[in-house]
């Protein structure tokens, strides 16, 4: 017995992620700066989304 529909827009998830950094160096060292930049996006992510009792259906995944 089947107990939840299926969903064809479910994929897979997608994560794009950027890093940039520059070190300097000033007066033979005694000065160091570190800059640094950082950024993750991910899309596609699974939830558990409730369903309507009338449905049959408890939750669906989205």
């Amino acid at each position: 017995m089947q107990t939840r529909n299926g969903n064809v827009n479910l994929k897979w998830e997608t994560t794009t992620q950027t890093n940039v950094g520059v070190d300097l160096g000033f007066l033979n060292g005694d000065l160091n700066l570190t800059l640094d930049y950082f950024n993750k996006d991910t899309k596609d992510l699974l939830w558990r989304r409730a369903l309507p009792a009338s449905i049959g259906g408890t939750n669906m995944t989205v």
